[in-house]
């Protein structure tokens, strides 16, 4: 699954918990995975959006790109409905890094993950001969939708 480059910021988490993206007015929608899950990009529309609502700047986790204050609030928010994670896989071949963190109740449960380990973490199982990424199907965004 990371033979080929990756390079996405967003958030995953179960369909019932991505569902109110859509009532927050945000510029992208949640796109549908497997197993129940979804995904929602964090593109520099949805970055430019969150700056707008809550102006208050806060300390940005600096360990990723996109992980600032308006994105943790947005995470914290879903995650009342479900665990959800953030995350920032980096890959080019076979080298890169992966990077996640987990929100639950409200709040950040795991401050850095890998992206499988927080899947995990959320209750994805994988399926035989595949890691959780394979399993949700994630593979099919490798890509930002605007970058």
């Amino acid at each position: 699954s990371r033979s080929m480059a990756h390079h996405v910021r967003g958030i995953v988490g179960p369909r019932t918990a991505l569902a109110h993206v859509t009532s927050l007015g945000l510029p992208e929608a949640p796109h549908e995975l497997d197993v129940g899950m979804a995904w929602l990009p964090v593109t520099a529309a949805v970055m430019t959006a969150l700056a707008q609502r809550s102006p208050e700047p806060a300390e940005a986790d600096v360990r990723f790109e996109r992980l600032g204050w308006g994105v943790i609030e947005l995470c914290c928010d879903l995650s009342r409905d479900g665990a959800i994670v953030y995350l920032e896989p980096e890959y080019f071949g076979q080298v890169g890094q992966q990077l996640a963190a987990v929100f639950e109740g409200g709040a950040r449960t795991v401050e850095t993950a890998t992206v499988n380990e927080a899947l995990r973490a959320i209750g994805v199982i994988a399926r035989a001969e595949e890691d959780e990424w394979d399993t949700v199907g994630l593979d099919a965004h490798r890509v930002m939708p605007d970058e």
